[in-house]
């Protein structure tokens, strides 16, 4: 990940977002991820480009 979104390698483990949503870091990625509880479910993964243009999207949407 490069340092303009402030990520730091790797993370320890996956972390819990909340509504069955989890994110994990391998040092390159972030992994979003649904769970049933059993197994992942539909995995997106942002690289630093995608990562900041989600970024760029959630600061826009707290503008208007």
């Amino acid at each position: 990940m490069s340092a303009d979104v402030g990520l730091k390698p790797p993370a320890p483990e996956p972390a819990y977002l909340g509504d069955g949503l989890y994110a994990d870091f391998d040092g390159y990625q972030i992994e979003l991820y649904a769970s049933n509880g059993v197994r992942k479910t539909n995995q997106v993964y942002l690289d630093s480009s995608t990562l900041q243009a989600f970024l760029n999207y959630v600061d826009q949407i707290r503008k208007a």
